[in-house]
């Protein structure tokens, strides 16, 4: 049959008009394949979780920048987020919180705790005046 193109390949596919740091990104994935194969693992699961339809809140490329910037923090965890989670852990790697991730086990592994982690960020974030950011 017809051989199915990753997801990744949806944002970085197209030619018309490409950042520097698209361009960055895809040089990076192509030196990196196990990160390309965990990135696609990721928005399958992403993906899969909004119903095959990516939804238009969400801006591909921000996803995309974030799963990048989360991914060696997360490794196989980030299949299990949201995309809305993996906002979240993008906002805390980026203030400089990436090692609450760092004893994190393997997805499958206390699965449900970790959902409970995004949960209480997730009231955190919202209630904080100014979020996460001001809060850190």
């Amino acid at each position: 049959g017809d051989s199915v193109p990753p997801p990744s390949a949806m944002f970085f596919g197209k030619k018309e008009s490409e950042s520097p740091r698209v361009s960055e990104n895809k040089a990076y994935l192509k030196k990196h394949p196990s990160l390309q194969t965990a990135l696609d693992a990721a928005l399958n699961a992403c993906l899969e979780a909004q119903g095959k339809a990516w939804p238009e809140e969400i801006d591909p490329i921000a996803y995309i920048e974030a799963a990048l910037r989360v991914t060696p923090v997360l490794k196989t965890n980030l299949s299990l987020l949201s995309a809305s989670e993996l906002a979240l852990a993008n906002k805390l790697v980026a203030i400089g919180q990436a090692h609450l991730f760092a004893d994190w086990p393997a997805e499958g592994k206390k699965d449900a705790d970790k959902k409970r982690f995004f949960a209480q960020v997730a009231q955190l974030d919202a209630k904080y005046p100014g979020g996460l950011q001001a809060y850190h």
